[in-house]
């Protein structure tokens, strides 16, 4: 029924935005990015060789604590930020200290993203779905790899590259270049960004190709929303998915 009613909104949502003509809804789109860039620059933000790297390999975005910042960004956009979320509520259960109320976190974990009809249901084949439900009466801190390879390699494999030709990515990366030539003195401290200016950035990620080769505890989207990632952030690289 939850999964129902949030798969009726999303398509409301959707259509709301194929109503308008298209330049309008980009033009919203656009809007909202550049709020978020601008504070998250503003903060500190991503190197241009951070930004580069993101280009190599989706690995190399999920090691980033600003690459997870904007890949979630662009998710939003996607209405596929569960995916994300997902993600790093794993790595956070794997990487805690002790077992105590491991069973029961592992339980919240299954019922909100894993379970059939999940208010926010992750895309999981039955068979992995079964198994980790299983697990779960001696949950231990390895009970959700499975699930959290499968989605990973699903955005690896879809949203990931629609995210490297995104204009979200590309904005981030004529940002990090121009906070490059602001560099102040040897020690590598940044003068001040006309982020007024950021408009111009936009007009020229349009028109640019993917390379070749102190983070706020909360990001404020321009709906108004709130994200808290500094739990999951400090955690994101400590430890790696074995790979099958």
């Amino acid at each position: 029924r939850a999964i129902g009613v949030r798969d009726k909104i999303t398509t409301l949502c959707r259509s709301a935005s194929s109503a308008v003509p298209q330049s309008c809804a980009t033009n919203i789109v656009v809007s909202n990015h550049r709020v978020f860039l601008g504070k998250l620059f503003r903060s500190g933000g991503p190197t241009r060789e951070d930004v580069e790297d993101w280009a190599r390999s989706f690995e190399a975005v999920l090691r980033d604590k600003y690459g997870v910042l904007v890949f979630r960004e662009f998710l939003r956009t996607e209405f596929s930020d569960e995916n994300i979320r997902f993600w790093l509520i794993c790595e956070d259960y794997r990487n805690k200290s002790g077992t105590r109320n491991m069973q029961r976190e592992a339980f919240k974990i299954f019922n909100e993203f894993v379970a059939v009809q999940a208010a926010r249901e992750v895309n999981l084949d039955s068979n992995t779905r079964l198994q980790t439900e299983k697990e779960l009466e001696s949950a231990n801190r390895n009970t959700f790899d499975q699930c959290q390879r499968r989605i990973q390699s699903l955005m690896e494999k879809d949203s990931y590259r629609r995210f490297l030709r995104s204009d979200l990515y590309l904005t981030a990366m004529e940002l990090s270049k121009l906070r490059e030539c602001n560099v102040s003195n040897k020690h590598g401290r940044h003068s001040v960004i006309d982020f007024r200016g950021i408009k111009n950035a936009f007009t020229t990620a349009k028109h640019s190709s993917v390379p070749p080769s102190i983070i706020p505890s909360t990001i404020n989207y321009a709906d108004g929303s709130s994200s808290s990632m500094t739990n999951l952030n400090s955690k994101i690289v400590s430890t790696k998915i074995n790979q099958k």
